[in-house]
């Protein structure tokens, strides 16, 4: 996404309010578009549309939920991958080749997401709603629409008309807020569900039209092949990544499971099940997670414009001077790499800091629910050291050290599994579901002080920012090695 951070840092060499809009805007859209709208549409439901809600709240706020946890688990590898392919042929100036490959991973993830749309439409038996039949359609259909959302996403970042993204993202929020307005009055929980999702449906259709404008100012040859032939080759393409990069496939997926762990086991052990589905949930941590997650935005946005680009040129003007520079100059060029990336690393450390420490302080008045003082604080810097962890992990992208980035985000679900365990068992006894968690926690009693919610991502986080900012600055170290050897090979 380093490109996109060069075409934002313009707009921001302009000096004006509009550009410091636009580039705040355009880069949170680009970065966390699909997740800043489903907490932005979720709250204007809960605050406008209590009334359409009355019938099934917990079911609409769960079918959201699942829906956004259940398409990053199974798509996260994919999304890796895809990015991975799409950065090779940008760097090979074949943009046209990347609509072929995006039309492929479309067929592919449309398909899966389809039967598991099916899947969670067809176990559902939502009573005393209006239109429980028709519910259940339109929670499969979300599925669809959200699980390519994330595509397009990925793909959007090809593009660089960031105003016209802009456009699509505040049209999609409008086609939601009317369509949900109307549909809500006959429908009720439905009409809700559906203007959501005819919220998502119209950003896909813009963000399609901008691909296909793309596609015709592409660099790259006109290939005139059948489309068997096209999709046959993307086959390959596709199966040889999967092949020679099963380390960044593994990255994702233990990744987004380590995001979501922590949430999955409060809900099986604490949460409350939905009536007519097999979904659970837990309203006092949930909303408390949504909240605070929204304070990595401005973090994730002064990365992309600042942080990135700043690395990206370093490491650029270093590989260039491999083959022209002496050993002991290129040893310098190192060493300033090394000392440089610290720097852009402390910025943006204080950076997310003052805004993690201003919410923190300003908790009780900006997060509803915020009662919990300790787990809203502890979620707050858990975000921060999880920014620090994925800032690290995208440096250690750009000199593919692929194995390090993978065990890193192993040690992020490892930890964030196995202290949240320790938290359910040692915190308060009442609704714990499960007699064998029953059992531990008496058997834990007063042997162990209590775990707040939230420490299992925090500590989770914090190890594996350190994990892989060790894993980095070793990489670094002996980075021209590993280039010359390859290079001999």
């Amino acid at each position: 996404m380093a490109g996109i951070g060069f075409e934002l840092k313009k707009i921001v060499r302009q000096g004006t309010v509009a550009s410091y809009l636009q580039v705040a805007l355009s880069g949170a859209m680009i970065v966390a578009g699909p997740w800043l709208i489903t907490i932005l549409a979720v709250g204007l439901i809960q605050r406008f549309y209590r009334a359409a809600l009355a019938e099934g709240s917990d079911l609409f706020l769960a079918t959201v939920v699942y829906t956004y946890t259940g398409s990053l688990l199974l798509f996260g590898g994919v999304h890796y991958i895809f990015s991975r392919i799409l950065s090779d042929l940008l760097y090979e100036k074949k943009e046209r080749k990347t609509v072929a490959y995006f039309g492929w991973f479309f067929l592919v993830v449309g398909f899966l997401a389809a039967l598991a749309g099916a899947f969670i439409g067809g176990t559902m038996q939502p009573i005393e709603i209006k239109y429980p039949v028709f519910y259940r359609v339109i929670a499969g259909l979300f599925f669809l629409f959200v699980s390519l959302h994330w595509l397009f996403i990925v793909y959007a970042s090809l593009l660089r008309w960031y105003g016209k993204i802009l456009v699509v993202y505040a049209s999609g929020m409008g086609v939601f807020i009317l369509s949900a307005a109307l549909l809500s009055l006959r429908l009720g929980v439905a009409g809700v569900l559906l203007g959501f999702a005819l919220g998502n449906l119209g950003i896909l259709a813009g963000l399609s039209i901008l691909i296909l404008k793309f596609r015709q100012e592409a660099r790259g040859l006109e290939e005139n092949r059948r489309i068997k032939d096209t999709l046959l080759e993307c086959t390959f393409g596709v199966w040889g990544y999967l092949k020679t990069q099963r380390d960044l496939f593994l990255t994702g997926c233990f990744y987004y499971l380590g995001i979501w762990i922590d949430k999955i086991l409060f809900w099986i052990a604490k949460g409350q099940q939905v009536e007519g589905t097999w979904f659970r949930i837990l309203p006092s941590y949930d909303v408390l997670v949504y909240y605070t997650n929204l304070t990595m935005i401005p973090g994730l946005v002064f990365f992309v414009v600042f942080t990135e680009t700043g690395f990206a040129t370093l490491l650029r003007k270093f590989l260039e001077g491999l083959a022209r520079r002496t050993y002991l100059s290129i040893l310098r060029e190192k060493q300033r790499l090394y000392r440089e990336s610290l720097r852009y690393l402390l910025d943006l450390g204080l950076f997310q800091g003052c805004i993690t420490l201003s919410v923190a302080l300003l908790s009780s008045w900006l997060i509803p629910s915020a009662g919990l003082s300790a787990t809203v604080w502890i979620l707050l810097w858990g975000v921060f050291f999880h920014l620090l962890y994925f800032v690290i992990t995208s440096f250690l992208f750009f000199l593919e050290a692929y194995r390090g980035a993978m065990l890193s985000a192993l040690i992020f679900l490892l930890v964030n599994l196995s202290v949240t365990l320790c938290s359910i068992v040692t915190g308060k006894p009442e609704g714990i579901r499960f007699g064998t968690l029953a059992i531990l926690q008496q058997w834990m009693k007063g042997r162990i002080v209590s775990i707040p919610p939230g420490s299992g991502y925090l500590l989770g986080a914090l190890v594996a920012a350190i994990t892989s900012a060790g894993i980095f600055l070793h990489v670094l170290k002996r980075m021209e090695q590993r280039i010359f050897s390859r290079s001999a090979e």
